[in-house]
Parts: C-alpha cells; sequence; structure tokens
C-alpha cells in the first residue's frame, strides 16, 4: 500500500489507475482513490493516509445433522 507522503505521481505509477476516484473536498482538499483493496486518502498531491479494506471471512461451515 502505498505510504504516507508519497505523490499521486508514485502511486499511480506503482498501483496504476484507481478503480474509482473522488474528487477534493474542503481545505485543504482530501480526496481518495478506491483500489480492489484499499483506498488512499490524499491531501493537494501527497498521501496522507491508505486504509485497506474489510475483508469479509466466510461464515463457518455448519454441520448438518440427520
Amino acid at each position: 500500500m502505498p505510504s504516507r507522503g508519497q505523490s499521486k505521481a508514485s502511486v499511480l505509477e506503482r498501483f496504476g489507475l484507481a478503480d474509482q476516484e473522488h474528487p477534493a473536498v474542503g481545505k485543504p482538499p482530501i480526496s481518495r482513490w478506491d483500489y480492489r483493496t484499499f483506498s488512499v486518502y490524499f491531501e493537494d498531491k501527497h498521501v496522507i493516509n491508505s486504509v485497506r479494506h474489510h475483508q469479509r471471512s466466510s461464515p463457518p461451515q455448519q454441520e448438518v445433522q440427520q
């Protein structure tokens, strides 16, 4: 995952195009790029945080009694 301080250009070069890009909001401008397994938050043109998406585990198999 991208680390704090990386530029948008370096994230794009290493991870490719995001699945979805959210426009910047607020002051300072904060934007988000969503990838399949993680999201990257940017302040202007630099990473401020990366978050791994929760991966749902499959429920345990219950034995069927006859």
